[in-house]
């Protein structure tokens, strides 16, 4: 067994099975990033054989198949079909609420937002963790391009049975080109090319999401469709699962979590609406943005509760229209969201503890810049925190603080064209009342104990003066929550909102501002 051209002794690879055993079983950190630490030629293991996890195996068949597959051009080209192999086989995760700030993966595809992979490779900065990331996550999405766009149902199978044809021996790139070549007539070079030099990563909205119910003879369907925009100037990958009645005992039977898995390539500037007919209710959809800069990368989106439309004809699969910079925006309103320029925060910056902390563990601005949304421990000052409720195109963050006396500030600025009456609106992430009527806490039923926002401290600055707002929220619905009405001249009009209020903690995300009439 060779790493990075040196030899490895049996020793090494005793000890590198024992070390992934136990992290697996006994200290439950989880299996190891698809053999990548520690080097990054691993052969390809015995996910080509079997779709049962190797938890609990000392020695799993690793060598059942100790296929490698070899490159002179793209020497990564094995550590991609490897991670896709073992991602292929990974159970899939599901968590209502995120727990912590950034993942693995968005402090990934921040690192690969303006930088191409060569870069990266070439980057000594990186350490070893941040380095395999990369390559985990760049290796399952060059794989998932090339089974997007090839488009063939048995693509996997195929791959699959090539790889086994092809075991105690090493595939060369000329094999690998002529097997994809053969069967489905793609042309990797290009692809390989834009996957080594590509520094732009492409971003995504979710529109409205329609959700319809059919008569299909005696029986009733369900029909879920969901438009998603790619802004950006590159293509992207989008990974759609459907949670639903008969998921759930699905799960109970050992199943799989999603009773619908649907893969999804984006072009630039294009949005696709995806359409997805059930048998029974469907009660969650999660959509996975892959490489993006998304934040959160990956949402959870209830269904359970939206009303569904009788119509008579259903629409499955996907189909695609044009993207135009600004095709959403609506005359008359202004938006400005707490990660846009107009937004600022009075006083910012880290206090003493705060900054001596993350010197001493030496953390990046990158991996401090968010944390969790997290009621029960809000932070004592305007923080940046990632929740998918809050408002947002590609960002659905907002800033967390523990209710104060009113001396901390957060301030929207807007620069108005016109004179005259506007509706100004605040945006509401949370549901009133802790998690909100009926909903439910990771299935453990109504949690109505949970901290909540009760009252919010607005100072509005309009054309007579200064008017302070103290804005019960406990029966606000989430979503934008109007304010007032209020008389603004054109220029620059400022909105501002202190840490002064009633509950455990406040936010702050966006402020609208809606002409009703003009002088």
């Amino acid at each position: 067994m060779r790493r990075q051209g040196a030899e490895t002794s049996p020793a090494q690879i005793q000890n590198f099975f024992f070390t992934r055993f136990v992290r697996n079983n006994l200290l439950g950190t989880g299996i190891e990033r698809g053999g990548f630490r520690g080097g990054r030629d691993t052969a390809l293991s015995s996910v080509t054989e079997s779709d049962v996890d190797t938890q609990y195996n000392l020695l799993p068949n690793y060598f059942s198949f100790t296929s490698t597959l070899a490159s002179d051009r793209w020497p990564i080209l094995h550590s991609a079909m490897e991670s896709w192999l073992q991602d292929r086989i990974s159970a899939a995760s599901f968590r209502f609420n995120r727990s912590g700030g950034l993942t693995d993966q968005e402090r990934t595809n921040r690192l690969l937002d303006g930088h191409s992979m060569t870069e990266l490779l070439e980057d000594e900065s990186l350490d070893g963790d941040q380095l395999n990331d990369v390559i985990l996550a760049k290796g399952k999405y060059l794989m998932t391009v090339i089974e997007s766009r090839i488009q063939e149902d048995n693509f996997d199978k195929k791959l699959l049975s090539f790889i086994k044809e092809k075991k105690f021996s090493t595939i060369t790139e000329e094999e690998f080109l002529q097997f994809l070549f053969f069967f489905f007539l793609f042309d990797l070079e290009p692809v390989m090319a834009a996957w080594y030099e590509e520094t732009q990563v492409p971003a995504f909205t979710v529109g409205s999401i329609g959700m319809f119910t059919v008569r299909d003879g005696e029986q009733r369907r369900f029909n879920v469709l969901l438009p998603v925009t790619n802004i950006s100037e590159t293509e992207g990958i989008v990974k759609i699962g459907m949670i639903s009645g008969r998921s759930r005992r699905g799960m109970r039977a050992g199943g799989s979590l999603f009773e619908i898995e649907s893969t999804v390539l984006i072009p630039p500037k294009t949005t696709r609406e995806i359409g997805i007919l059930l048998d029974t209710q469907p009660l969650m959809l999660q959509m996975d943005t892959t490489i993006s800069r998304n934040i959160p990368s990956t949402m959870n989106l209830p269904l359970w509760e939206r009303r569904s439309e009788e119509v008579e004809t259903f629409f499955e699969g996907d189909r695609s229209t044009p993207y135009e910079e600004g095709q959403f925006d609506i005359p008359g309103e202004y938006i400005i969201d707490n990660e846009d320029p107009g937004f600022a925060v009075a006083g910012g910056g880290d206090n003493r503890l705060r900054s001596a902390i993350r010197r001493l563990f030496n953390r990046s601005s990158t991996e401090a810049e968010y944390l969790g949304y997290n009621p029960n421990n809000p932070p004592g000052r305007w923080t940046p925190v990632i929740n998918q409720n809050f408002n947002g195109t590609i960002l659905r963050t907002g800033l967390m603080i523990k209710v104060g006396e009113g001396s901390n500030k957060v301030s929207w600025t807007v620069n108005l064209t016109e004179n005259g009456s506007y509706d100004i609106f605040f945006y509401n992430e949370t549901m009133g009342r802790g998690m909100g009527r009926g909903q439910r806490d990771g299935g453990r039923g109504v949690n109505r104990q949970r901290p909540a926002q009760e009252e919010k401290h607005f100072i509005v600055h309009h054309e007579d003066g200064t008017e302070d707002i103290h804005f019960n929220i406990q029966e606000s619905p989430q979503g934008w929550v109007l304010l007032g009405t209020f008389r603004l001249a054109a220029g620059s009009n400022t909105i501002e909102q202190t840490d002064k209020g009633k509950g455990a903690f406040l936010t702050a995300d966006a402020v609208k501002w809606v002409k009703t009439s003009q002088d």
